[in-house]
């Protein structure tokens, strides 16, 4: 996969800018780009005056306007986020920038800002991994993202051509302990066990003294998160349609000997391919359910999407925990509003949206009741009552 940057309308040449014309240099690329009009947007949209073609940055993820004598930096509420010198900016607000700040799109794609034409753009720093083999078959081609103590990183297998995604966890810095490489080993492990078009998959492991690399299933596409936040809420029969698809890769995980516990559904963690179909992402929550035990040994979740038992004092997690998860899931995708950062408990879905139908709104209310045992007890249970929602309604005539 190719990042290409690239102005639009409305730019000029690096050396034809006016002192405070705006200079962005792409760190990945080291290219220096100027543009001259007093706001813009960048991200993965033809609409954006710069266009950074990455699947990781959002259509319109942020936007840069001059104000009073200076520069501002807005974060549209993008998916991913965008940090400014370390510092992740709160969406929807506006931050000052200054010369030679740092701004990071979505953990992958590095801007440098200045505005004086003798600045020179910064030197591109070496990274241990582009452009060699690891393992004598993964051809490292790009970054593609970067995160904590991990940097992930688009390779291409040297026999077969097929791209993966490689994520490396560097053992020499700050934080890293032997218990974090038990959990990455833990987890991969774990999602290697399992079979399903919803899980990716993993190819290999590989270590050595200095790194771990997970190579994995590379998944194109927008995350629901991504598109309920840039189009709002969604039609009906699409969102019960992958509300279907979700419950079945619970179905599949609870149907493991012992289960599996996804614990984090949630619209970002769910990845919509070009052929219609979701993909799950994100499994370092997951856990194995183990009859004999009264609790969680760590709470885990999103706040909004977390069931009540997730927070600890009612017993350990189980599929109806990922009942409420597609629940809250569903009601985010429906209304537009996210439970994460709404204000109050939420209403019935119709009050927000008065076109949808009375069963779906039953159903999601039933999904994210406060006591596990007013839930569907399994997803069995929640499928079959989507697919009645899906049938034609059938009318008594003349009371019969």
């Amino acid at each position: 996969m190719d990042i290409t940057v690239r102005l639009q309308n409305d730019s000029v040449p690096a050396q034809e800018c006016q002192p405070d014309v705006i200079r962005l240099h792409h760190e990945q690329s080291g290219k220096t780009f100027s543009i001259k009009i007093t706001q813009f947007d960048v991200g993965r949209s033809m609409e954006c005056t710069l266009q950074i073609d990455n699947p990781y940055v959002a259509r319109k993820h942020a936007t840069f306007i001059y104000e009073e004598n200076g520069w501002y930096l807005i974060d549209n509420n993008s998916t991913n986020g965008t940090w400014i010198n370390g510092e992740k900016l709160q969406g929807g607000v506006r931050y000052r920038l200054h010369r030679n700040d740092e701004i990071v799109l979505a953990n992958v794609e590095k801007l440098v800002f200045f505005n004086s034409r003798e600045m020179e753009a910064p030197q591109k720093m070496a990274d241990p991994f582009v452009g060699t083999v690891v393992a004598g078959k993964y051809r490292v081609d790009q970054i593609i993202g970067s995160e904590n103590n991990t940097v992930s990183y688009m390779v291409t297998h040297e026999r077969t051509g097929r791209q993966w995604v490689m994520r490396t966890w560097n053992k020499t810095a700050t934080g890293y302990a032997p218990s974090v490489r038990d959990l990455i080993i833990k987890e991969t492990k774990m999602i290697m066990e399992l079979r399903h078009p919803m899980i990716p998959m993993i190819d290999d492991i590989v270590e050595n003294d200095q790194y771990i690399c997970v190579i994995r299933e590379y998944i194109p596409g927008d995350t629901l998160g991504e598109i309920v936040r840039h189009y709002g809420a969604q039609p009906q029969l699409p969102v019960m349609s992958w509300a279907m698809q979700i419950c079945s890769v619970l179905k599949y995980l609870h149907s493991q000997n012992p289960p599996r516990i996804y614990r984090d559904m949630k619209p970002g963690n769910l990845v919509l391919r070009p052929d219609g179909s979701l993909m799950l992402k994100e499994f370092n929550t997951m856990r194995i359910y183990n009859p004999a035990k009264k609790g969680d040994t760590y709470c885990l979740g999103t706040r909004g999407y977390a069931a009540p038992e997730q927070y600890g004092g009612m017993g350990q997690t189980d599929a109806r925990t990922d009942i409420y998860g597609l629940g809250m899931t569903m009601y985010h995708l429906l209304t537009g509003r996210d439970p994460e950062v709404l204000a109050e408990d939420p209403k019935p879905i119709r009050q927000y949206e008065p076109a949808l139908s009375a069963g779906l709104e039953k159903i999601v209310s039933k999904c994210v009741e406060q006591d596990p045992k007013k839930r569907f007890q399994n997803c069995d249970a929640l499928l079959k009552a989507l697919n009645e929602e899906l049938q034609p309604k059938r009318f008594r005539l003349f009371g019969k």
